[in-house]
């Protein structure tokens, strides 16, 4: 089950025992169903634009798109059946890795994809109340320079 906190609706309607007894229930031998389905039904992309009328945004801001589950699997010489399945849910877009084009993501109002990237950038997002950081410290502040900050392995290098 895929649940995104008060969007779309009623923030004290939640997935309960039952909906995941249900799903379980519905699990079936055959090839697993891709798209707005189970998991896939309730999720989106480009959520980084906000939710249009759902967020307080006017009508025909930006919004996000449908998205939804996928699934793919190798049968290794042994024997062995390596698979995967995925619920596409981003707060941002989905980039097609090979030629760096965005395939779905945020909506402008015309319908085009805007580049989360570009907005998340632009300092047009930020948490509600929020301010806009200063971009030079404030006059009789201290600033570390990079060799006088500890520093630790970082998982990614």
């Amino acid at each position: 089950i895929l649940f995104d906190l008060a969007v779309g609706g009623n923030p004290r309607v939640r997935p309960t025992a039952d909906c995941g007894y249900k799903a379980a229930d519905a699990a079936s031998p055959g090839p697993v169903q891709e798209g707005s389905v189970g998991a896939g039904a309730g999720a989106t992309v480009g959520k980084l634009g906000g939710m249009a009328e759902h967020d307080g945004y006017p009508a025909g801001s930006r919004k996000p798109m449908k998205a939804g589950i996928g699934s793919a699997s190798i049968s290794l010489p042994n024997g062995l059946v390596v698979a995967a399945l995925v619920a596409v849910n981003a707060v941002g877009d989905i980039v097609d890795p090979a030629t760096g084009r965005i395939v779905a993501g945020v909506l402008n109002a015309d319908g085009t994809l805007a580049d989360a990237r570009k907005i998340l950038f632009s300092d047009r997002v930020r948490p509600s109340g929020a301010r806009a950081q200063p971009k030079t410290p404030p006059s009789g502040s201290s600033r570390r320079t990079p060799s006088s900050r500890k520093t630790r392995p970082i998982a990614w290098r």
